[in-house]
């Protein structure tokens, strides 16, 4: 079936909250997450048993700049085919009951939060194999297909049966302009560019780079993604993120400010330090860019 497929595709009198419900081949199962304005649950194809996740997004209750972000997120999704970000399967619109279903690769290694919450800090030789793969899906999106993520956190970053990484949440993520120098430099983007309305800088405080807190309006910057990038590797080695207040003003301050520090008495090498400080380059232009991480020495030891 195409990855977009209209009510003509699907005929079904069940409503989505009951159970054995049946959509295109899937009988959905169990709730195993909730959105703003959705509801994901596995689903199981009933002729090869295969599982998938499945996100039921009830329209009536978004408003139009939530929306245009779907919108947004569907179109830079639907181009994406790498082995390190979620597959889009197919997204079914049920225009009569407002309902749309969005099927993708189910990840039952739970996200790197779960992880982390598990194992605590991760040891170097398992950090890096986990931060390889992410970054290669980071790659693909800054070089191959010119996007920023813009949303990069724990909780978006997903691990398969196999314990390989998977990126998902694309709601925030914008293209990258035509622009020279798109290494070295951030671009605003206007309110209203490319037919979209881009509602906030966006991102989740934590991991925001202080450009994104001092920026009014959205940046279409790789750079932005390298931030969130060291915040993650610091928090997979150290297990803490590097930026913490439980008041958002203090926290905002404090990535303002630009100070952190490894503990005192935690051995890392000091080739993983190194990456570290240099994805938290306060100044856009001095932080490295995903081939300069992919090449690092850490990366290679």
């Amino acid at each position: 079936m195409s990855p977009v497929a209209s009510n003509s595709a699907f005929k079904s009198n069940q409503h989505p909250d009951e159970p054995n419900t049946i959509v295109d081949d899937y009988s959905l199962g169990e709730t195993i997450g909730f959105g703003g304005f959705s509801t994901v649950r596995k689903a199981t194809h009933v002729r090869t048993g295969h599982i998938v996740a499945v996100k039921i997004i009830q329209h009536q209750h978004m408003g139009e700049t939530s929306s245009t972000r779907l919108d947004r997120e569907l179109s830079i999704w639907r181009s994406l085919d790498h082995p390190n970000i979620v597959h889009l399967l197919k997204v079914i619109h049920m225009e009569a009951e407002h309902i749309s279903y969005v099927f993708n690769d189910y990840c039952s290694g739970g996200n790197l939060l779960d992880y982390l919450n598990k194992h605590k800090a991760v040891a170097e030789m398992e950090a890096r194999r986990l931060f390889k793969e992410l970054c290669q899906g980071i790659r693909y999106l800054h070089v191959d297909r010119r996007v920023c993520h813009k949303d990069l956190k724990l909780e978006n970053i997903l691990l398969n049966g196999d314990g390989h990484i998977k990126i998902c949440d694309f709601g925030l993520a914008i293209e990258i302009p035509q622009q020279p120098l798109i290494h070295r430099h951030c671009y605003k983007r206007t309110k209203k560019q490319d037919g979209y309305e881009l509602e906030t800088a966006g991102g989740s405080l934590a991991y925001a780079a202080p450009e994104q807190i001092r920026q009014k309006t959205p940046l279409a910057c790789p750079k932005t993604d390298i931030w969130s990038l060291g915040v993650i590797l610091y928090t997979l080695t150290v297990g803490s993120l590097p930026f913490m207040d439980d008041y958002d003003l203090r926290l905002q301050q404090k990535i303002l400010d630009g100070h952190f520090a490894i503990p005192e008495g935690l051995t890392l090498s000091n080739a993983l330090k190194e990456l570290i400080h240099t994805c938290l380059a306060y100044e856009p232009q001095e932080r490295c860019d995903i081939d300069a991480i992919l090449h690092s020495k850490w990366m290679n030891e």
